[in-house]
C-alpha cells in the first residue's frame, strides 16, 4: 500500500482494508517493508517505528478477523478526550525488538573494507 503525502508534506488518511484481505495485506507489508520504510525516512518521519506500528497494528486485526481503517490525525495522543469512551491509544510499536530489526533492516548495504577492495572482494 503506497504512502500518500499531500502538499503539507503530511500523510493522508483514508485507506480501508477489509477483514477477509488482511492476511494478504499483511504479507504485502511485510514483503514491502524496507521501501516503505525509506520512503517514510524521506517524508522525514521515522519510518522503522511506524512501520513497526503498522505491522502490529495489523497483525493485531488479523488475528482477531478484524479490516483496519487508516485515521490520520482523527485521535489526538495527548488529549484523552478526544478518544472514544473504553479507547486505548498505542502511540508508538510495543515490540522494540521489532523495531530496531526494522531499523537494521533499512540501513544501506554496508561498503567492503579496505582489505575486502585490496583482496577483490565485493558483496
Amino acid at each position: 500500500m503506497p504512502i500518500r503525502i499531500e502538499g503539507g508534506d503530511a500523510m493522508i488518511g483514508g485507506a480501508y482494508v477489509p477483514a477477509p484481505l488482511m492476511g494478504a495485506y499483511l504479507d504485502r507489508l511485510e514483503q514491502h517493508s524496507e521501501r516503505s520504510v525509506r520512503r517514510l525516512n524521506e517524508a522525514e518521519l521515522d519510518g522503522p517505528e511506524l512501520m513497526a506500528l503498522i505491522l502490529q497494528a495489523a497483525r493485531y486485526a488479523n488475528q482477531l478477523g478484524y479490516g483496519l481503517y487508516e485515521a490520520v490525525d482523527l485521535l489526538d495522543g495527548a488529549d484523552s478526550g478526544s478518544w472514544p469512551p473504553g479507547a486505548s491509544v498505542i502511540p508508538r510499536a510495543t515490540d522494540r525488538s521489532e523495531v530496531e530489526r526494522i531499523r537494521l533492516a533499512s540501513l544501506p548495504p554496508k561498503e567492503p573494507g579496505l582489505i575486502a577492495r585490496l583482496l577483490g572482494r565485493r558483496k
